[in-house]
């Protein structure tokens, strides 16, 4: 081998028609070596960003089920908060309608009291018709006096004492 390699070589030092085939298919196997190596390296740059795009993607989803999951705990929060609100309201208004129906039962039943006492005018009318038109008339008889007396101290020679602590006063 050696031997056809010196005949290759010609005495100028440039190579043979094989020696520059030869030449050729080394330059043109680097050209699709490297060209290789870059689709290799472009395939990887592509999985390499699909990669980030998907775990991305899952952050996304991860942060949006983490976000959809406080907002459901704050819900049931409030909730029941208000449902412990509605309870203690509630509870409340019991013991307010509880001490309302004490207070009315012990009116009803001082009322019933004071009705069995005679003179109280509380429950049953104990006055017949002629007392009530006795009081009536004595009414009428009273504010004519009233009226008279009134009458008397406009029209008097000498003015009536003024008394300032009772204006009625006749």
């Amino acid at each position: 081998m050696a031997v056809q390699e010196k005949k290759s070589v010609t005495e100028k030092g440039t190579t043979s028609k094989k020696g520059k085939k030869s030449g050729r298919e080394t330059v043109e196997a680097a050209k699709a070596e490297t060209k290789e190596a870059r689709r290799a390296e472009e395939k990887d740059a592509e999985k390499a960003v699909r990669a980030a795009r998907k775990a991305e993607k899952k952050a996304r989803k991860q942060a949006k089920a983490a976000r959809a999951a406080q907002k459901k705990a704050a819900a049931a929060e409030k909730k029941a908060a208000a449902k412990a609100k509605a309870a203690r309201l509630e509870k409340v208004a019991q013991r307010d309608a509880a001490a309302k129906a004490e207070k009315k039962a012990r009116k009803l039943a001082k009322e019933r009291v004071v009705a069995g006492q005679p003179g109280t005018g509380v429950g049953t009318p104990e006055t017949t018709p002629a007392e009530r038109e006795q009081r009536r008339r004595e009414a009428e008889q009273a504010a004519g006096r009233l009226a008279a007396a009134a009458e008397h101290k406009a029209t008097a020679e000498r003015p009536a004492e003024v008394h300032h602590t009772n204006g009625a006063r006749v």
